[in-house]
This record gives C-alpha cells, sequence and structure tokens, in this order.
C-alpha cells in the first residue's frame, strides 16, 4: 500500500519518529515546497497497511505533543 502524506515536518524527523515507532515503512520524498514562508514536505509512505497506520499514529501524537 501506498500513501501520500503533506506535512510540515523535516524528512529526518520523520525518518526518526519511524525508526522509533519500529515501522517498516519505507519514506521518500517527492516534492518540497514554499507556501507563505512554510515549507511543506508532499511524502510517499510505502508499505503494510497496518504498519503505514502504526506510522501515521505515531506522526500524529509526535506533532500534538503527546
Amino acid at each position: 500500500m501506498k500513501r501520500v502524506v503533506v506535512t510540515a515536518v523535516p524528512p529526518d524527523e520523520i525518518r526518526e519518529i519511524a525508526r522509533r515507532v519500529g515501522a517498516n515503512v519505507g519514506l521518500s520524498v517527492i516534492k518540497r515546497e514554499s507556501f507563505h514562508c512554510i515549507i511543506w514536505y508532499h511524502v510517499l509512505i510505502s508499505g503494510p497497511e497496518e504498519e503505514i497506520e502504526r506510522f501515521m499514529n505515531a506522526l500524529r501524537l509526535s506533532r500534538a505533543g503527546a
């Protein structure tokens, strides 16, 4: 399964979150764009659906300050 997410989280931090949670996902930055002085990254996430969901949950929680 593949999913594209658009985020302001830097790619190094995204990779660290995936490593910390132990998610078996592939991460590729497709595009980097600037919009009103904010850098947005388009990141392709590939792997089994359960692993992507686990990674996305960890990403959501890490950005929420939990």
